[in-house]
């Protein structure tokens, strides 16, 4: 089928990590459809019209929800783009806005990953709650990227969001096993936004702590944001600034042999849809220490990781030494063979298979019954 993505969330010149997630589902939706993606972005990061990606042609729109010149160019662009497509394929709620003032007649599938509908924010709600109700009952199929979030769509959609967990890429080079004996050092890692829902400076704080319980661990931060100061001050403010590398924004080879170097993943999140990178740590069979609630909850296994509730320096602190000094603490590869079976790839790919099939079936009988989008 000639299946069209829709999307503010995508990677662009300058932007390599934003949407990532997106990307991925696109590439792997292009192994059975011919694919073609409208990527809305931001009229600030707007640099050229179209470019190209594995098997996908890509087509920037400048969008944003408060430009109101932009919605118009939006609309017409995607009026066109739709009435050539045989699927449309929506991924996160912005997406939603400029088609929900069209008449969509094929197929429609939306996967959602905003936080703002998930456990975070306890459901939808305020301005934008009101304006998605209607809207999310629209697509013939709606996929959540996990079962949090599924919880929180479930009452607004037209029937129970299907779950489909965001791709997690497996290391680039092959696995080098790494004992878990932090006797002599912890190699921390951290990938996330350098903003307070990511807990950069909790992390810090964590790092403080155990080195003055003798424990000798560092933090490599990778990704930036506007704590990007806070977090030097106050690594200075606790003396352990040498300890400390905010990395900034890497591309995707660099992030992976940063996490191929570490020993241990913290992340001090305040919540997660799924949690991406997360899910990526595990692949490089490190071990995990986060905080929060949301869809990392659900694949994160006992004995390669801990969830804090409190989220202070303190408690993650408390959590990084007993994960470490765990007797039963997996391997490497007991990890990473873990990960690799529950973010299957195949897995994924079935998946969208059965829902695109539905959502062919649910689009007919509504032709056939007269009923329109």
């Amino acid at each position: 089928m000639r299946v069209l993505v829709v999307t503010p969330w995508f990677p662009s010149e300058g932007h390599p990590s934003a949407g990532i997630f997106n990307l991925r589902d696109a590439e792997l939706i292009s192994k059975d459809h011919q694919v073609r993606v409208v990527h809305l972005i931001r009229p600030d990061w707007y640099i050229n019209s179209i470019r190209h990606s594995t098997g996908i042609e890509i087509i920037q729109v400048p969008f944003a929800l408060n430009k109101p010149r932009s919605w118009n160019k939006a609309v017409k662009v995607l009026r066109a783009e739709i009435s050539a497509a045989q699927l449309l394929h929506t991924m996160a709620f912005p997406a939603l806005l400029p088609i929900s003032v069209l008449r969509v007649r094929v197929p429609w599938v939306h996967t959602e990953h905003w936080s703002g509908v998930g456990p975070a924010a306890r459901g939808i709600s305020g301005t934008i709650g009101r304006i998605l109700k209607p809207i999310l009952k629209k697509p013939d199929e709606v996929v959540a990227v996990s079962r949090w979030l599924a919880k929180n769509l479930q009452n607004v959609t037209r029937r129970r969001p299907t779950v489909i967990s965001n791709a997690v890429q497996a290391p680039l080079t092959e696995l080098v096993s790494r004992d878990h004996n932090f006797g002599e050092a912890i190699k921390a890692v951290a990938v996330g936004g350098l903003i307070s829902g990511k807990g950069p400076i909790e992390a810090v704080e964590a790092v403080a702590i155990l080195r003055g319980r003798g424990i000798n661990v560092s933090l490599r931060w990778v990704g930036t944001g506007a704590l990007l100061k806070a977090v030097m001050k106050r690594a200075k403010e606790l003396g352990v600034s040498e300890h400390i590398e905010l990395s900034g924004e890497l591309e995707r080879e660099s992030v992976h042999r940063v996490l191929s170097e570490s020993s241990l993943f913290l992340l001090p999140t305040s919540g997660e849809t799924f949690g991406v990178a997360i899910a990526e740590a595990l692949m490089h069979g490190l071990p995990v220490v986060v905080s929060g609630e949301g869809g990392h909850s659900e694949f994160l296994p006992r004995f390669a990781s801990r969830i804090v509730h409190e989220r202070t320096g303190a408690s993650l602190a408390d959590a990084v030494q007993e994960l470490a000094s765990d007797p039963r603490l997996w391997s490497t590869e007991e990890i990473a063979t873990y990960a690799r079976e529950i973010f299957s790839e195949d897995k994924r790919r079935n998946q969208y298979r059965t829902v695109y099939s539905r959502a062919v079936r649910s689009s007919r009988i509504k032709r056939t019954s007269g009923r329109r989008h």
